[in-house]
């Protein structure tokens, strides 16, 4: 099994067969910036980030970085700005010197000390408008969401007091509206 798997990537490197792949993808950086809303659509968490990544016309893949909100009450003893680290591919539909429509998937995690690291998944839709060969401004729309652990928590009260807080377990959907600037060199 092994031999055959060798051949066959003798075979590839002798035809220069991933070259074609490889000329066609570019590496791409995005500065994000909106809002990113936990549990509700009314209560607006400001959000930052960026990303990096490496696609074609049609599909990419990202390394994507967001920080929600500062000194915000996130439900359940949530406080404080956290932030989310992701992996992601896209999928741009249409033709690529017009608007394109895509969609994003992506997993990572959720990073919010005290409370642990736990996982999250990602899906949005967007558009992406080119504004010269080499950037384009990308909005999208979705939902990231972190799978919240159950956690019993102490937390200090300002006048010398503490209290037990218990977070439940639960998947807290954040909607997600974010205008990019993307820059594929």
């Amino acid at each position: 099994m092994n031999a055959n798997l060798g051949r066959l990537m003798l075979v590839l490197a002798c035809t220069g067969a991933p070259t074609g792949i490889a000329a066609q993808t570019r590496p791409l950086v995005r500065l994000e910036g909106g809002m990113l809303n936990p549990d509700e659509i009314t209560s607006v968490a400001s959000a930052f980030g960026a990303a990096v990544g490496v696609g074609t016309r049609s599909s990419a893949f990202l390394v994507r970085f967001e920080r929600q909100g500062w000194d915000r009450d996130f439900g359940s003893g949530r406080t404080h700005a956290r932030s989310f680290a992701l992996l992601d591919w896209e999928h741009a539909i249409g033709r690529h010197d017009q608007p394109q429509a895509f969609f994003r998937l992506g997993a990572g995690a959720l990073f919010h000390p005290p409370l642990q690291t736990t996982w999250a998944v990602d899906a949005a839709i967007g558009l992406r408008y080119r504004l010269v060969p080499w950037m384009s401004i990308v909005g999208s729309a979705g939902d990231l969401a972190p799978c919240l652990q159950h956690e019993r928590i102490l937390i200090a009260g300002t006048f010398g007091g503490a209290a037990w807080h218990v977070v439940p377990q639960e998947l807290q959907h954040n909607l997600s509206v974010q205008l990019s600037l993307e820059v594929r060199p």
